[in-house]
Parts: structure tokens; C-alpha cells; sequence
């Protein structure tokens, strides 16, 4: 599985700020609405996601916001990185004026940049402020009020630009990592790749490790969707049976290639948390 980067700025442990991660178990598990007015911090298709299912719930949804420039923050945290990082999700934008900011900034990015309106665009009902960063969260007993401020393109604050908005929830969003302990503690040896989310067991395309008999599949190995998990859990499912001598050769081989090839074709449909995946993928295979 895979974990949650946290955001670090003032306020970030007072109760009522929750992640993405936490907000969605909240609403599609438990059916609770974490609150009616949410400020959301992140700039990545899980803060989006869970904005729109805000807003559609009901919640008044002020803004997704820029985390603030402070050298801590896993995600992007001036408008032209997340500029720059929205480029590379163009062909999955959820709105037509974002993909085709998302176009222009793969080749003009300072200029995407300098034309982004102060206020935002409205994106599925929610405002993405790239203009604007949230930079501490304050309250007496939980987050009540969250200070935001314009910046330039590179996160800097500018003068006086600074206000408060009130709120009864905070969610942020820094994106995702493998979840890599249980492959630790079995001293599977580990690779860091940034294109996979980070530390990684290593392993080759069947999903073996070094050490003979554990397998693994999911984000673990790098963090994509619940799908291409689920074609990958098939894969070294399928690599453990022949480890076994459960499963004959042939068989093995002809279910091996098409699960291999349904895992591509759900990776082409799927919006990537690390949009140069492919390119991880690769970084380990010459392991």
C-alpha cells in the first residue's frame, strides 16, 4: 500500500486538519462530511478529487490552495511548479480552461504563469487558486481560521496581500509514498526511485524480490491506481504458484502475458499520481 505525505506549517496538528486520504475514507466509508467549509491545501488529482466531492456533497469548498514555500513541502508550492506539474497531467484536466493551461505551460510556462488569474479559475465547481498560498491555520481548540496570501510565481508572498479565511476544516494534500515497512523488517533490500513515489522494495517485472518466496504488488511497488494493484497482486499471485510448483509452465506463461498486458491497458486509462511512472518502471528493471 501507500501513505500519505503530510504538509508542514503552523496549525498543521491542530484538530480539524485531516488529509485527503482521511476526508475520502470519511465521506465514501463512514458517509460523514468532515465539515461545510473547507479549505483545501495541495496542488494533485487526490486534493481535486476530494474537492469536487466536497462541493458536491454540500460544503462550501473556499479554494484549493499553494502550500506555503517554506523548503518543507513534498508537492509544489509556487504557481509555476504546480503549473508544471498540471502540464503533465493535461490529457486527464477535469476542466477545458485548465487543460488548456495545462497545454500552453508545457511549452510557456512563465507565461501560463503570469496570466493565471489573482482569484483563481473555477475547476468541477471548486476554485484552484494557484495565485494564492494557505500558510498557517490558527483556532483555540481546532483550525478555525486559515491565513492565505497572493505570491508570485515562485511562492513568494507578496505584501500585504495577507487574509484570513474562516473554516471549521483544513485538508491537505502532499501526495503519496509506498508504504514499504512490512518488505523492511523481511530485509528485502530497498531502491529509491522518485518517479515510484520514493523508497521501493527491489524487484523485476513478475513482482519477485531478492529474497526467494516474497513477492510484492501494489503501491508498494510504486504508487499508481487500486486497478493496476489488483493486476499486479494477480501477477505475483500467479509467480508464487509457479514458485510452488502449483501451476503448470505453460499455463503460467500464457496467464502471465495477459495479465501483464491488462495491467498496460489499465495504466493507460488510469490519471497517475507520478506522471513519469513508465519511467521508474524502467529505473528499476535495470536493478
Amino acid at each position: 500500500g501507500a501513505k500519505e505525505n503530510p504538509l508542514w506549517f503552523p496549525g498543521w496538528t491542530l484538530p480539524g486538519v485531516i488529509t485527503a486520504g482521511a476526508a475520502q475514507t470519511m465521506l465514501n466509508v463512514h458517509r460523514i462530511l468532515p465539515g461545510r467549509r473547507a479549505v483545501i491545501i495541495g496542488i494533485d488529482p487526490l486534493s481535486f478529487s476530494v474537492a469536487q466531492l466536497m462541493g458536491a456533497i454540500g460544503a462550501n469548498v473556499l479554494g484549493v490552495f499553494l502550500p506555503p514555500a517554506n523548503g518543507l513541502q513534498f508537492g509544489p508550492s509556487s504557481p509555476q511548479s504546480a503549473i508544471e506539474k498540471l502540464s503533465r497531467f493535461s490529457q486527464y484536466a477535469p476542466n477545458v480552461r485548465l487543460a488548456i493551461l495545462a497545454k500552453m505551460s508545457q511549452y510557456m510556462v512563465s507565461l501560463a504563469t503570469g496570466f493565471f488569474p489573482r482569484d483563481g479559475i473555477n475547476v468541477e465547481g471548486f476554485s484552484l487558486r494557484l495565485r494564492q498560498t494557505a500558510f498557517s491555520i490558527d483556532g483555540s481548540r481546532q483550525a478555525e481560521q486559515v491565513h492565505v496570501a497572493t505570491v508570485n510565481s515562485s511562492g513568494d508572498m507578496e505584501a500585504e496581500s495577507e487574509r484570513q479565511l474562516t473554516t471549521d476544516v483544513v485538508i491537505t494534500s502532499a501526495g503519496l509514498c509506498p508504504l514499504v515497512e512490512l518488505a523492511q523488517v523481511a530485509a528485502c533490500p530497498l531502491s529509491y526511485i522518485s518517479e515510484l513515489g520514493g523508497w521501493v522494495p527491489v524487484h523485476n517485472d513478475r513482482f519477485e524480490t531478492p529474497l526467494p518466496g516474497l513477492f510484492v504488488a501494489g503501491s508498494i511497488t510504486g504508487v499508481e491506481g487500486a486497478e493496476v494493484a489488483e493486476g499486479q497482486g494477480r501477477i505475483a499471485g500467479l509467480t508464487a504458484a509457479d514458485f510452488l510448483s502449483l501451476v503448470k509452465k505453460s499455463d503460467y506463461e500464457e496467464d502471465l502475458i495477459a495479465y501483464q498486458e491488462r495491467v498496460i491497458q489499465v495504466r493507460e486509462k488510469t490519471i497517475p499520481f507520478y506522471p513519469n511512472i513508465n519511467a521508474g518502471r524502467d529505473a528499476m528493471a535495470r536493478y
